[in-house]
């Protein structure tokens, strides 16, 4: 389990950078990526991971932020993953099941704990 940490880890680092989530953002992310559990967390290949995580944050993008936002990542991520649109619909469509809504005060606490667990990273790095 632990080789698959590091390269997952290092995956979500580079899309929350590339997608130029904030704090808040990250803390939504994270509360997608937990609704879709064990989905896209599972033993498959890098590629697919990654393709998960850019359509959970590109869904986060949508829901969350202005069009103009999520719009100007477009011409990124069809750089990254040729014919990015369509393929983001089809894993929408597969994910019908999933409801993408957050209790304000789920997402409060999840921030809360997000900020906690940074100030702690701070402290010991």
């Amino acid at each position: 389990l632990t080789p698959l940490i590091a390269p997952l880890c290092k995956c979500a680092q580079s899309v929350a950078e590339a997608m130029l989530m904030t704090d808040l953002d990250i803390a939504v992310w994270s509360m997608f990526l937990e609704k879709l559990q064990p989905d896209w967390v599972s033993l498959r290949p890098a590629d697919k991971q990654l393709a998960a995580l850019l359509y959970a944050g590109y869904s986060m993008k949508l829901l969350w932020c202005s069009v103009e936002e999520h719009q100007m990542l477009i011409p990124y991520l069809h750089r990254v993953q040729p014919n990015f649109t369509a393929r983001f619909v089809e894993w929408m469509q597969e994910k019908k099941g999933v409801k993408f809504a957050i209790a304000p005060v789920s997402l409060r606490r999840r921030y809360q704990r997000f900020q906690e667990d940074s100030m702690v990273l701070q402290n010991n790095f």
